[in-house]
């Protein structure tokens, strides 16, 4: 990829990032230059590189290095604690890293485990046993080695959020994301032109992905550090930026600090969206706010990640129509077979729910150090995503539950996205999650937690109240608890765990609605 584009834009910009920018010739020659320093240090084919950076030209430089001498990057969050982070590069079995200062606090807590590591190389870190990442680029002169590795060959290990339980090693291929780049060009339709804003953290497959789109054609990739509204709106202004991957959560924050005579957002012309589906009320907001387009991007780690798209043709039309889409993951992808399937691995017919299966070029080879788990994920030549839906006649695919989060409710099956749906119908209600919680007469009870829009109030009846008609009576939640906020990771995917531990007393007392 890197190649290539720096043959034919040698002289255009590849990277910024702050104030530092990179052409594409700049790009290939620090990345040739930071190969040889992994090689220098015995990295080689299959050994594991951790990451443990926020968003910056140097993670980039990581990635495309390591991949020059056939080892595998291991991008680590940042938010992680010391104690998580440790547990990683353990179970990785990984042989550097690459951090920097603001971490330094973090990187002192996992002491005992750096030392183990190959070698460290730190980012205006004076820390023992590290060393400066800058003055090795500056040391080293590429040596011209040929560029040869396996496409098959394992290219980056991403470790899930763990939302549903242990976080596993995602083994992506060269070929697996090679597959995803072209698609994503294909619908997205990228362009050398493309200055794409990386405002979400490339320690998750989403905005990786674009990264290496725009990488592929040409483009400019702008880095952000962290996420702030108001440097978010000041970067897309200054650097003319085209477009950016963010989460709803973070397109409510622009929309809170967003002044027109102030900002000049006439270059952007796309916000990419994903982590959640956006809510009818905030998409016009937004849409009337930021005047450009809006598309949404459904998958997971382990399809590199992209399954289906919600089209920037789908958010526009008749207001019933879209916001009828809104509630969908759009369709399927180019080159991404999607079916949905019952319990035995046969397809359902339309409109019926069952769980959502991947298959094509994009699938991961399995799970780190996790056989059974892999079997299990992998079976017949499809990836099992754990996710249950329907595909309508027009081929949107809507979200129904995860198959870990349907409740079992006196002996029926509740899925909670159709509960939240009626409930967010409420114009006072702002989020909605919706999960089972122990019950000793039902099993499960169905729990709604809500967060109202602000200055609205509402009571527990008037929901119920709302519901009726739109839910069968065994589908209403048993409890409704309001709160100001619902807990996310940084992709803006609600944490259910957290919300069914934190609500999990069981009652026996009947429940009449």
């Amino acid at each position: 990829m890197l190649r290539r584009s720096a043959t034919f834009y040698r002289d255009r910009a590849a990277l910024v990032c702050e104030s530092r920018r990179f052409t594409y010739g700049q790009f290939m020659e620090r990345v040739n230059r930071l190969a040889d320093v992994l090689s220098a240090s015995g990295t080689g084919p299959g050994d594991r590189v951790a990451v443990l950076l926020p968003n910056c030209h140097r993670f980039a430089e990581l990635f495309l290095a390591v991949a020059q001498v056939g080892a595998v990057l291991v991008p680590l969050n940042i938010r992680l604690s010391p104690e998580e982070l440790a547990g990683l590069i353990e179970h990785s079995e990984t042989v550097g890293l690459l951090s920097a200062n603001p971490l330094r606090k973090t990187l002192r807590a996992m002491g005992n485990t750096l030392a183990k590591l190959k070698f460290l190389i730190g980012i205006d870190l004076e820390e023992e046993g590290f060393k400066d990442y800058e003055a090795l680029i500056e040391a080293n002169r590429f040596s011209g080695r040929e560029l040869d590795f396996d496409d098959g060959g394992i290219a980056i290990q991403m470790y899930t959020s763990g939302t549903t339980g242990t976080p596993k090693g995602v083994l992506l291929t060269h070929r697996n994301l090679m597959a995803n780049t072209l698609t994503g060009i294909f619908e997205r339709r990228f362009t050398p032109q493309d200055v794409f804003l990386n405002a979400a953290p490339m320690y998750h497959i989403a905005d990786i992905e674009y990264f290496l789109q725009i990488l592929s054609v040409g483009g400019t990739n702008v880095f952000l550090e962290r996420f702030q509204p108001n440097l978010f709106l000041e970067t897309v202004q200054k650097e003319k930026v085209t477009s950016t991957w963010i989460v709803p959560t973070m397109i409510y924050d622009l929309l809170a600090v967003f002044d027109p005579g102030r900002y000049d957002l006439s270059s952007l012309k796309t916000i990419f969206y994903g982590g959640a589906c956006l809510s009818p009320g905030l998409f016009w907001r937004a849409k009337k706010t930021l005047s450009c387009e809006f598309s949404l991007g459904f998958g997971l780690t382990e399809a590199s990640p992209l399954v289906s798209m919600l089209r920037p043709e789908d958010h526009r039309g008749d207001p019933e129509g879209v916001e009828r889409r809104l509630r969908s993951c759009g369709r399927k992808v180019f080159n991404v077979e999607v079916r949905i399937v019952d319990e035995e691995g046969r397809e359902v017919p339309v409109g019926q729910v069952g769980e959502i299966v991947v298959r094509g070029a994009n699938v991961m080879k399995g799970y780190w150090k996790m056989e059974g788990e892999t079997r299990q994920a992998l079976r017949g030549g499809w990836l099992h995503t754990g996710d249950m839906g329907r595909i309508d006649e027009e081929g949107y695919i809507f979200l129904v539950d995860r198959k870990k989060d349907v409740i079992k409710s006196g002996g029926e099956n509740i899925y909670s996205r159709e509960v939240e749906e009626a409930i967010a119908s409420h114009p006072a209600v702002e989020e909605v999650a919706v999960v089972g919680v122990p019950d000793e007469r039902w099993g499960e009870a169905v729990k709604a937690v809500v967060v109202l829009r602000e200055g609205a109030e509402c009571s527990e009846s008037e929901i119920h109240e709302s519901c009726r008609g739109k839910l069968a009576a065994f589908k209403q939640p048993k409890s409704i608890s309001f709160v100001e906020t619902l807990p996310k990771n940084i992709t803006g995917k609600i944490l259910k765990a957290e919300l069914r531990e934190r609500y999990k007393q069981a009652s026996g007392a009947p429940h009449e609605f």
